[in-house]
Order: C-alpha cells, then structure tokens, then sequence
C-alpha cells in the first residue's frame, strides 16, 4: 500500500525543487503537474 491510498486523486497543488543542481536535471515541464490530480503511483 504504501503512500498510494493516501494522494491518489489528489491534487498536486504545489511542486517546490529544494536541489536543482540533482545529479540528473529536474526537467522544467515538470511544473505543469500543478493543479493535475494524481492518476497513478
């Protein structure tokens, strides 16, 4: 089970990248996932 139960169908309402300096880049679309609910984990 795990987090699944927990956030799916919730909205993402925010998304917040503390490190971008990752050892891969966090791509810049990854923003459009706001105010998306969540489909799938």
């Amino acid at each position: 089970m795990g987090i699944t139960p927990h956030i799916l169908q919730q909205t993402v309402t925010k998304v917040n990248i503390h490190n971008p300096s990752m050892r891969w880049p966090v791509p810049d679309d990854v923003y459009k996932i706001a105010n998306l609910p969540v489909l799938a984990v």
